[in-house]
């Protein structure tokens, strides 16, 4: 596809740039959100030292603001995808899913006053772990990533 897809639906360009890495705004969104994942990895090693609750707390928004970017693209994905069932059961949406949906419950309980089993939410965090596996995606040969 040519790098004017001006031509092209809304649906058809955001899918292009999305698994571009030959044009300047693709490479950009890929290195924005790979430097977006070394970031919230960086937050997750530096969670495990004590930290003051301010800084806590600037890593907490910080991490909120990155997941929500992380939920846009992540819809965005599916809603570009030719295949959108395909999409969401390939590997890499299974595991970009996997690294967002720990974030959920904390966004919901102060909004709908549910209560959540902190010990629960804490073990379920740990699944950002899972962020690093998103790196597979932008690592992969630009061959495999078209779908």
């Amino acid at each position: 596809m040519p790098e004017d897809v001006s031509h092209n639906s809304f649906r058809q360009t955001l899918q292009f740039y999305l698994i571009d890495c030959q044009t300047t705004l693709g490479r950009l969104i890929d290195i924005v959100i790979i430097a977006l994942n070394l970031m919230v990895c960086l937050v997750f090693v530096i969670e495990t030292y004590p930290v003051s609750p301010s800084t806590s707390a600037l890593l907490w928004n910080f991490e909120i603001g990155v997941v929500c970017f992380f939920i846009v693209e992540y819809a965005a994905r599916i809603y570009a995808a030719p295949n959108r069932w395909r999409q969401c059961f390939d590997i890499y949406s299974i595991i970009d899913l996997v690294a967002i949906l720990p974030i959920v419950p904390m966004l919901v309980q102060p909004v709908f006053g549910v209560e959540f089993d902190l010990g629960l939410i804490q073990m379920i965090r740990g699944f950002r772990v899972f962020r690093i596996f998103r790196f597979l995606r932008f690592t992969a040969s630009s061959g495999a990533r078209d779908q």
